[in-house]
């Protein structure tokens, strides 16, 4: 939240506090939106705060659950549309569901793709608009920064368990303490998490969203001398999940069906408010989970030898695993006269196995029409020397849609910053960082109806970045009242792409390179209205390097020009944010508020849209692409409260309001349409709520005998999501409310009883349209429910199919802790 939730200390149970009400107020909270220690509500900039006691009271344990609590940061899924599963969340910040926000550790770089832990965690600051300057490249419209905790000098120590409904539980411990008296820290904490999911598939009834992770970190502080202090951090993370819980709307299958037509290139759609899960028939659950033989052979063995990026047995079933290496180690020097000097490098290796069945449906005893006749029409057509992709060697008995997704990514950074005493009237920071990106080939194959799936998205490519960049920022107090920011930073993103596999059998497509260069600025001015009251107003500006379209390489013209003027490369895309904010404390800093209004302008927005295209040999075949096409208007607002109401009683709140309106958003006239009419200019952008808010009291009250009783109840809402910039359908508004009641023993012992989603709110969480690949327009291929069925229209290729994420149910559970 923008000021974090701090439960006021208890008064000290003696005679003279009896007499005397207990003075109360909220603690300080520290950020580092600016690479240095700033308290919150003297910070120029809209930064939302989790402290690790707002954490451990709200009982979260991702950074999708944080976000409920967090005005301005949305978790949405990628890829088709399936739920937030851990392998799929993306950060999107103030709305600008096109982009994705970065993920920090203390400030370096992370791309491990999704979060890490926040089990112990010093405090989680997220930071809303663009943030290039201090935080770099990618950081387009925010940022989320972890901060760990510093190693302690006395021993100290935690045990934790916690079990719930669904074969949920979870194990954590931490230890910390001096190695070398105050010279030498550490602190080690560990977590081991398990879940069994709450659905089954619609067919066979295995189980779906089952998690386990296993997670580790070593923390180390270092001080040889009085005025050089070093920390060193490594953590370790395990996660192998299986089939995440998805259903699909249809235009045959599992009711409810689609419900209206618009004479879109994909048939029949959805409009108004999808359905919750009540709604849903069981049997729209899941996928084609049956490992058979011919499965197994071409994606788990590979025995065709499609270029991978590691032994395709690391996993060896439906499901998803995930292995990721981050270390970082920072170095503070205090000079002479108050000048200060960091340094901070980090290295990142994330190992990345997804094979997915895409059905949105089991379909497993569904036989697909286009199957060979007989066992030997099979073998005649393996016997081929290096048969086509869609040859009756590949093709399923049953309906599939497989795909299986394998990525090796290395990141790399090294920061050099010098600020000059911070107390002087005329102040600054200056640094200089470098930032890279590499890894092997990357991979995305798999089988359908009609046989193999060659080359998938961003499969087959080889991909580079190097980044280096110089920053810095002046900061002048022109009166006593009144200090003016001027900040920036100039960036080189080397981008090098290379597709080195190609679908249609081509050789290595040429070595793309360009070097991207940009300048973002972020002019701030501050005004103090008393000594606990700020008023600021910011003009920033973030850009997101360009790239190459690698897969149209090697294409005929006579495609490319079907391609509506798309080109191998396409340009940066520019967020300018405006920005004026008001923070405060009141009634003696019993009440905190934040306060941001913002408006921001998007331009050479970088939209994927894919075209249908007639190659050479007459044949049809859909290509996808990035252009320079968006451009679109955003604005909101922030606010943020904590206000301690009694010795006893805290209230915290947040609230968010977001609009997009699409100034020039083009969807392609030859592209998968939901309607005839390409212009969405004048909808909003899709992916995220126009409101959503948080209301959490909490209370704490002795009960005797060193014994205190806890209660917390958190109320979260968000209205509508639109799933696609046409706002044809959208989910739901959804109202989740969790309750904990607990007692601590001493500030030692806590056991608390809790209840997530307490009334089973069934609307569904998240949805996205793609194509159907079960079925199709006619009777033979893929197959459909209905014979007759007429076609939608005769430019429909693939029917519209759209996945729905699946809502947590009513979750019981009991968690207990233990401080040493």
């Amino acid at each position: 939240m923008a000021a974090a939730l701090m439960m006021p200390a208890l008064p000290v149970a003696t005679a003279a506090a009896q007499e005397a009400p207990a003075i109360v107020e909220l603690e300080e909270v520290v950020v580092s939106a600016r690479k240095r220690e700033e308290n919150l509500m003297q910070v120029p900039i809209a930064v939302s705060v989790m402290t690790s006691e707002a954490i451990e009271a709200s009982g979260v344990s991702n950074l999708t659950e944080l976000s409920a609590f967090t005005p301005g940061l949305t978790i949405k899924a990628q890829g088709s549309g399936t739920t937030v599963d851990r392998g799929q969340a993306r950060l999107v910040f103030r709305g600008l569901s096109s982009s994705e926000g970065v993920i920090f550790i203390d400030g370096a770089p992370y791309a491990g793709n999704s979060a890490p832990d926040v089990t112990d965690l010093g405090r989680l600051e997220v930071l809303n608009g663009p943030q290039s300057v201090y935080f770099g490249r990618s950081t387009f419209s925010g940022a989320a920064n972890y901060v760990t905790k510093t190693p302690g000098n006395h021993f100290a120590a935690r045990v934790g368990a916690e079990a719930y409904n669904y074969s949920g539980r979870k194990v954590t411990g931490m230890v910390e303490g001096p190695l070398l008296g105050d010279r030498l820290t550490a602190r080690v904490s560990a977590r081991r998490y398990e879940y069994g999911g709450q659905y089954r598939n619609g067919i066979d009834g295995r189980e779906l969203g089952k998690q386990s992770t296993t997670s580790a970190s070593v923390a180390l502080a270092f001080k040889p001398i009085s005025n050089l202090a070093v920390r060193a951090y490594y953590s370790y993370q395990f996660d192998h999940d299986g089939q995440p819980a998805i259903a699909g709307l249809r235009v045959v299958g599992p009711k409810p069906t689609m419900n209206c037509n618009l004479g879109g290139t994909g048939g029949p759609y959805w409009c108004g408010a999808l359905p919750s899960l009540s709604q849903l028939d069981p049997s729209a659950f899941g996928g084609n989970l049956v490992m058979d033989a011919l499965t197994r052979s071409e994606l788990i063995d590979n025995v065709r030898g499609t270029p991978v990026p590691f032994d395709t047995h690391w996993l060896d079933d439906f499901g998803y695993k995930r292995e990721i290496h981050h270390a970082h180690m920072r170095a503070d020097l205090s000079l002479a006269a108050g000048w200060e000097a960091s340094l901070l490098a980090a290295y990142s290796r994330t190992k990345l196995a997804n094979l997915a069945a895409r059905e949105a449906m089991d379909s497993s005893n569904i036989l697909n029409t286009l199957r060979p006749a007989t066992a030997a029409a099979r073998a005649a057509a393996c016997a081929v020397p290096d048969p086509a992709a869609n040859s009756l060697c590949f093709r399923p008995d049953f309906t599939r849609v497989s795909t299986y997704q394998l990525i090796q990514v290395n990141d790399y950074s090294v920061e050099l910053r010098l600020s000059s005493p911070q107390e002087r009237r005329l102040r600054g920071t200056v640094g200089g960082s470098y930032f890279g990106v590499s890894g092997p080939i990357t991979a995305n194959f798999g089988l359908q109806n009609s046989g193999r799936l060659i080359l998938g998205g961003n499969g087959g490519l080889k991909l580079a970045v190097r980044t280096p960049a110089v920053y810095g920022g002046l900061y002048f107090d022109a009166t006593d009242e009144l200090t003016l920011g001027a900040e920036g930073r100039y960036q080189w993103d080397g981008i090098t792409q290379q597709q080195l596999f190609s679908a249609l059998g081509a050789p290595p497509g040429p070595e793309l390179k360009e070097t991207f260069k940009s300048f973002s600025p972020r002019i701030t001015a501050d005004y103090k209205l008393s000594p606990v009251a700020l008023l600021y107003a910011t003009f920033s500006r973030g850009f997101r390097p360009g790239g190459f379209n690698p897969n149209l390489t090697g294409l005929a013209q006579s495609v490319l020009d079907q391609l509506s003027g798309s080109g191998l490369a396409f340009k940066e895309e520019q967020l300018d944010n405006y920005e004026i904010g008001h923070k405060q404390t009141w009634l003696n800093n019993r009440l905190r508020t934040t306060l941001a209004l913002y408006a921001m302008k998007w331009t050479n927005g970088q939209i994927r849209n894919t075209f249908f295209a007639t190659l050479p040999s007459g044949a049809t075949q859909s290509i996808a692409v990035t252009t320079n096409a968006g451009k679109v208007d955003l604005k909101g607002a922030e606010f943020a409260a904590d206000f301690a109401a009694t010795q006893h009683l805290t209230l915290a709140g947040t609230l968010d309001y977001s609009s997009s309106k699409l100034l020039n958003f083009i969807l392609n006239p030859n592209g998968l349409l939901e309607q005839n009419n390409a212009n969405v200019s004048g909808k909003e952008f899709d992916q995220t709520p126009r409101l959503s808010m948080s209301f959490s009291p909490s209370y704490r009250r002795p009960i005797g005998s060193g014994w205190d009783f806890t209660g917390r109840v958190d109320y979260l809402y968000r209205s509508k999501i639109n799933i696609d910039t046409t706002n044809l359908a959208w989910v739901a508004a959804r109202s989740v409310v969790n309750l904990k009641l607990g007692v601590v023993k001493d500030k030692t012992l806590k056991v608390e009883l809790f209840a997530n989603n307490l009334f089973d709110d069934d609307n569904i969480t998240g949805g996205a349209r793609t194509g159907d690949g079960v079925f199709g327009t006619n009777t033979t291929c893929p197959p459909c429910y209905n014979p007759a069925l007429a076609v939608p229209s005769a430019a429909v290729l693939t029917m519209n199919l759209i996945t729905l994420g699946l809502p947590e149910k009513r979750t019981i559970g009991l968690r207990a802790s233990y401080d040493f």
